[in-house]
Order: structure tokens, then sequence, then C-alpha cells
């Protein structure tokens, strides 16, 4: 692994990371003017966690950069 592609990499995962949470703003603010703010934050809650349970399975199967 060339330190280029490594960049590459990371950069996409940043840039992946970045587009998930600004879709999750937008759909918070969606949901909110359809449900409560209380209701809406306790989606948000839940969907975090889930993505947080695929992330890791994903991370799980990936070698380490070396």
């Amino acid at each position: 692994m060339t330190n280029e592609i490594a960049d590459r990499l990371a950069r996409t995962a940043l840039d992946l990371e970045a587009r998930r949470q600004a879709l999750k703003a937008q759909f918070y603010d969606r949901f909110k003017t359809a449900v409560s703010a209380k209701t809406a934050a306790r989606f948000l809650q839940v969907d975090n966690q889930i993505l947080l349970i695929l992330d890791l399975q994903i991370a799980s199967s990936l070698p380490i950069i070396q």
C-alpha cells in the first residue's frame, strides 16, 4: 500500500462520513416537521445505533492497512 493509495482511501472514508452526517441532519429536520422534536431525536438515536452496528460489522471484516 502506497502513501497515495492510503491517503485516497482515508479521504474517501472521510467524505462518505461527512455525506452520511449531512443526510442524517437533513432527515432529522424533515422528521422534526412531521413529528415532535423528541420523537425525531429518538429516531435519530436508534438510527445512529443501527449504523454503528453496521459500521462495526464492516470494519471487522476489513484488513488493517500495512
